[in-house]
This record gives structure tokens, sequence and C-alpha cells, in this order.
């Protein structure tokens, strides 16, 4: 299970035939995997539900420990998670990570603003008949003094790039305009509409 299937309840169905995968697909695949190692603390390997213990849990973040083996985490990777008191998956990044003596794993991880909602992206397409395929995204909602932004697969970000987002059923053209954050699995951007 990934992050984008925890917080949408559903696997992500990506049109792309076969023969369409390309090196970028294949760096997003291995993106998206460890993109949800709390969906891996929340649903572990096979999809398995990762259990961590909340230790800590405040408007500045979480501190969860895991005591015995699980997924490979990395400092700024992107997590799904939930906690007892939450009523859905929220979207966190990794901030600090430490390993006791008995293997125990503790980190520390923020939120990401707001309530993700997942999407998809694809890189708008010269050829209508030839579109790309999407790939996995989430949109994060305006929120006290920061605007709306997408957060996207790592190395997916291009100032200036054209993008057709697809949200629900409906797709708006948008366009990237500046990075916000770069984490190690996710850029995350602000965007515009195009009309």
């Amino acid at each position: 299970v990934d992050a984008h299937t925890a917080l949408s309840g559903r696997p992500f169905r990506s049109e792309a035939r076969h023969w369409d995968y390309t090196r970028r697909d294949m760096e997003q695949n291995f993106t998206s995997h460890r993109a949800t190692q709390v969906a891996q603390a929340a649903h572990g390997s096979a999809g398995q539900i990762e259990r961590w213990q909340a230790l800590d849990e405040s408007a500045y973040g979480f501190q969860l420990r895991r005591n015995g083996p699980g997924a490979r985490i990395a400092h700024r990777q992107l997590l799904a998670l939930k906690t007892g008191r939450m009523p859905q998956f929220i979207l966190a990044e990794v901030r600090w990570l430490r390993q006791g003596a008995d293997q125990a794993v503790t980190l520390g991880a923020q939120a990401l603003p707001g309530i993700a909602r997942p999407c998809a992206v694809r890189s708008a397409s010269e050829d209508p008949a030839k579109p790309h395929p999407y790939t996995q995204a989430f949109l994060l909602p305006q929120t006290l003094g920061a605007a709306p932004s997408l957060v996207l697969p790592a190395g997916w970000y291009q100032r200036e790039c054209f993008v057709d987002l697809r949200l629900d059923e409906g797709v708006t053209h948008i366009r990237l305009c500046e990075l916000l954050e770069r984490g190690f699995d996710y850029d995350r951007a602000s965007f515009s509409a195009t009309g």
C-alpha cells in the first residue's frame, strides 16, 4: 500500500501501457513505493499496517517509535500517517531519525500543511492524440498564509511546466510556479490555473 492508496482508499490506476514505461516512470515507482513507509507506519510491507507507538503528538509534529523490523525510512521522507485520534491519514515529513542499541527506530515527523487530497498529474502534451500517462500526486489546500500547493514525486518539478491536474473526475490545466520544498522523495510546488 502506498501513501496515495492510504489517503484515497483505493489503488491508483494509470492508463500507461507497459511499453510506455520510461526511466522517469521507474524512478517514480521507486519514489512512490518509498514515500509510503508509514502507510507502512500505517500499512507495512505487502500492504499490512505497520504499527508504531506514538510517544508525543502536538501541533508541531509527532514522535513515533517502532520496536520491531519494518520498512526502511529516510530523513525528509514523505509518510502517510494516522494516529488513534485522527479520522484520516495525513501527509507528514520525517524531520529526524534515531536508531537505538535495541534496534528500535524513533522518528520525529511534521505534518504538511492542510489535509492532502490524492490527485493525479501529467505533463501537458503538445500532441493531444498522445497524452502522457498520469502519475500520483497530492493537492494541499490553501491554509492561513499559504496558497494551495502540489506534492509531486521527487524530480518531477520543472519551473513554468504546464500540467494537467486530475482531481476526482475533473481535469484542470495548471502551470507549476515555484518549488516550495524538496524532500527525500517528493517536490512540493506552488501552481496557478492557466484558464
